[in-house]
């Protein structure tokens, strides 16, 4: 009887306790909130830093496309990049399809769009200009530098880091590099 009433009591005790009190859940959620607040910053960097990271190798990608077209198809191939309505983007074109370098740049179709928060830097962008906010880079034939040697450099907005894409030899050798590199 007493090992009843015992048994009784505590799956009285042990009903009454299931769940948490208003006071360790608002603890847990203040627990939570700091946290999140320590880690969101580094976390919005984090993320503008790899689309920062993204776009250089969307870019490099572009440049090394145009040069691997004019070695297979013996000609003239070029690298367009420009700044539209705050929109970055860039295409590759064989240079015999326009009568002018600068025509691609009035071009409405075939730009291959960068993330949206990436930017171009117009004064260190140091390839051939074409007009406003319009650069080019182009490869003979034999995948050689036809133009100037030059950079694309790019940053993301609320970030101070910045990326950038350098056709480095007249051989047409490329490279990355980041912040002070740039």
């Amino acid at each position: 009887m007493i090992k009843q009433l015992l048994t009784g009591h505590i799956k009285k005790q042990l009903i009454a306790r299931d769940g948490f009190t208003l006071l360790e859940v608002m603890v847990v959620i203040l627990i939570l909130g700091i946290l999140s607040a320590i880690a969101s910053p580094s976390w919005l960097a984090f993320l503008q830093r790899q689309r920062l990271n993204t776009a250089q190798s969307e870019v490099l990608q572009g440049m090394r496309t145009a040069q691997t077209r004019a070695r297979r198809e013996t000609t003239s191939w070029q690298f367009t990049i420009q700044e539209n309505n705050d929109i970055v983007r860039w295409r590759v074109d064989a240079r015999s399809n326009f009568n002018s370098a600068s025509d691609v740049c009035n071009e409405t179709t075939g730009w291959n769009s960068l993330d949206s928060r990436i930017t171009l830097n117009a004064d260190q962008t140091t390839f051939q200009s074409l007009g406003e906010n319009c650069w080019q880079a182009w490869f003979t034939e034999k995948g050689r530098s036809g133009g100037r040697l030059g950079k694309v450099t790019l940053s993301a907005e609320n970030l101070d880091n910045q990326s950038c894409v350098y056709v480095s030899t007249f051989l047409g050798a490329m490279r990355k590099d980041q912040d002070e590199g740039c």
